[in-house]
């Protein structure tokens, strides 16, 4: 499975080229799902090419001991999205949440060296960005505030 975001595409999508009718590809994801999952993002785009952007909002934990001190912003750019994925650092700003309208989102936790992707379409099922050239041994890696394991090709440079 590929799972994109692009700032120059402004391109949020889950993608696989693994699916064959009704089958289920290695992310678990049937041919009905990517028609699914094109259907709810599309219906997300814009009305007005202005922004290029469906994402609505985003949102920052700054975790300062045990207290998240973060924030919401409007999302009228990619810029300041990327600026705020950039200043993740794996201690204190641990997470960005790029929100839609609908139950649609995407994350970016960690920081320094390791990030974890991921996006979910329903909130229920989440779908993970993996290198599958690397290991699935564990990693520690700060998200959300919280230590947690993670498998090493989910813990992306």
């Amino acid at each position: 499975m590929l799972l994109a975001m692009t700032t120059q595409g402004d391109v949020l999508s889950v993608c696989s080229d693994n699916f064959d009718d009704g089958a289920e590809d290695d992310a678990g994801l049937t041919s009905g799902d990517r028609s699914i999952l094109t259907r709810d993002f599309d219906a997300h785009l814009p009305a007005s090419a202005d922004s290029g952007l469906f994402i609505t909002r985003f949102a920052v934990e700054e975790w300062v001991g045990n207290q998240n001190n973060g924030y919401v912003e409007s999302a009228s750019n990619w810029a300041d999205i990327e600026v705020a994925i950039k200043q993740l650092d794996g201690q204190q700003k641990t997470l960005v949440t790029l929100e839609t309208e609908g139950d649609a989102y995407m994350a970016v936790g960690g920081g320094a060296d390791k990030h974890i992707v991921y996006a979910t379409f329903d909130d229920e099922r989440f779908h993970y960005l993996v290198d599958p050239s690397k290991s699935d041994r564990e990693e520690t890696v700060i998200v959300g505030g919280q230590e947690g394991g993670y498998p090493a090709n989910g813990a992306l440079t």
